[in-house]
Order: C-alpha cells, then sequence, then structure tokens
C-alpha cells in the first residue's frame, strides 16, 4: 500500500497496478469513468428489454410455475446488481 499525492491509500496488484482505496458510496458516479457509465446504462437497457420480454411471454411458457418464479427471481437479482452498481 502506498499513499498518493492527494493524501488516498493506493493497493497495488500483483502487476504493481495502483487502485485507490474508497469506503463504499464514497466516491460519487462523476468519479466513474464514462466507459463504464455508459456500460452500466447500456447493460440496464438490455435488462430492462429482457424483464418486459419474459413479463409478456410468461403466460405463453409451458413451464412449471416455480421455474417461472425462479427465473423471476433471477431477473430481480440481476436488476438489483445493476442498480447497486449505478450508485455512487
Amino acid at each position: 500500500m502506498d499513499v498518493d499525492t492527494s493524501q488516498h491509500l493506493v493497493v497495488r496488484d500483483v502487476s504493481l497496478q495502483g487502485s485507490r482505496l474508497a469506503l463504499p458510496g464514497s466516491e460519487s458516479q462523476e468519479n466513474m469513468p464514462a466507459e463504464i457509465r455508459q456500460q452500466l446504462e447500456a447493460l440496464d437497457d438490455e435488462w430492462h428489454q429482457q424483464h418486459n420480454r419474459f413479463s409478456e411471454q410468461q403466460k405463453c411458457l409451458f413451464i412449471p410455475g416455480d421455474w417461472l418464479g425462479r427465473i423471476e427471481a433471477s431477473l430481480q437479482d440481476v436488476g438489483a446488481q445493476i442498480k447497486q452498481a449505478r450508485q455512487p
């Protein structure tokens, strides 16, 4: 571990690449690279599309109800993970 010029702790991996340590939620989304923000937005859009398709078509699926429940729970888990990743 090192301390950088702005007095933040920096941890280094095996390849000596540094990563600044921060408390969860202390970094604002503005500090998140634009590429990652865009990828998270695209992922969220794709998730919404998939969830809507599943909701529209689940009455036509010939699978047991407990499977439908598992699929819905899985979709909700993924949605929560995306939401958590997008939070500052």
